[in-house]
């Protein structure tokens, strides 16, 4: 019976759980039936015990309460399954949620790593290559900041809601991947715009560099009239 508690919420093996739920939810007021009949019998015959001797009603009293004991202890293993179908629809929403979170950090991740590439020497020494690794910073920026907002959104619903469950770490888990995302991000930017100094300073260089030349050719020439 307690089988759906331990299947993974899988959509494909849906029709499987909702089967073996349904069996489950089956059992369940058989067997709630069958405690409140037991305590029943047992309360009416508490009522006759009262009229037995001292020696057997202390007795009688003794091993009913034991009985109601039983009973109390079978209550209390029956009491999960009661919510069976509750719990793994909710476990399916869990599992809905953890899919779509996963997927946008996974792309916000992907965004990141092109970025990365693109903000590598040999892609960024141009100005074409600038404005493309731009480009690609751009897309990655708005990929994470999506991502993080859509993330803690989630995170706040679910929580006032009071169903984060057995998710939460697993929402954490993903916070962080994606915040891990946008430090990587931050480091090339950073990268970007050394890269960028360095571009400008040898541009600037060269400039001079042919200045300073031009005027030594013209001083040459200069000399060579005198």
């Amino acid at each position: 019976a307690a089988a759906p508690l331990q299947i993974d919420a899988a959509e494909d093996l849906r029709p499987v759980m909702l089967q073996a739920i349904k069996e489950t939810e089956e059992r369940v007021r058989a067997a709630q039936a069958a405690v409140g009949e037991a305590r029943r019998f047992i309360s009416g015959k508490l009522t006759q015990v009262g009229r037995f001797a001292p020696q057997a009603k202390k007795a009688a009293v003794e091993e009913f309460t034991a009985l109601q004991t039983r009973l109390a202890e079978a209550q209390n293993k029956l009491n999960p399954f009661k919510t069976v179908r509750q719990d793994y629809e909710q476990r399916s929403q869990f599992k809905k949620l953890q899919d779509e979170l996963s997927s946008k950090v996974s792309g916000a991740e992907i965004e990141v790593e092109k970025a990365a590439m693109m903000a590598a020497p040999l892609g960024a020494d141009s100005a074409d290559g600038m404005k493309e690794t731009e480009a690609a910073l751009s897309a990655a920026q708005s990929a994470i900041s999506q991502t993080l907002r859509l993330i803690d959104a989630k995170f706040r619903s679910a929580e006032r809601s009071g169903g984060l469950g057995g998710i939460k770490d697993d929402i954490k888990s993903l916070q962080d991947r994606a915040k891990a995302a946008q430090e990587k991000l931050d480091d090339v930017r950073k990268a970007m715009k050394e890269t960028q100094v360095r571009i400008a300073a040898d541009t600037l260089l060269r400039e001079i560099s042919d200045k300073v030349s031009h005027a030594e050719d013209e001083l040459q020439q200069m000399s060579e009239t005198e």
